[in-house]
């Protein structure tokens, strides 16, 4: 079994792109009739960026809400829903407001 350890910032625009190209592969990859994830370990890390402010916040909500849920299906809707409202949270950071 090999690992891929995946980084991603919840407010990254390249995070954003990369996620629906990633789950595609795992959705999609068949190795002698079994799915990509029987070979490989994928081990996904909240990596906010120093210099996007409001990552740092949305990243300490992933821990809340494994340990609120007791669900990874949990955490990545959290992280859907972060990827795809991108612009509300980055948009106060950059005029230096809070939301």
């Amino acid at each position: 079994l090999s690992r891929v350890d995946v980084f991603e910032d919840l407010l990254c625009s390249d995070s954003k792109a990369f996620d629906p190209v990633l789950k595609q592969f795992l959705n999609s990859e068949i190795v002698n009739g079994n799915p990509i994830t029987d070979y490989i370990e994928f081990v996904f890390h909240i990596f906010p960026l120093p210099y996007h402010h409001n990552a740092f916040y949305a990243a300490h909500l992933v821990p809340f809400v494994m340990n609120i849920t007791q669900s990874v299906s949990d955490v990545f809707t959290y992280s859907e829903f972060m990827l795809a409202n991108q612009d509300q949270f980055l948009a106060p950071a950059a005029n230096l407001t809070e939301i």
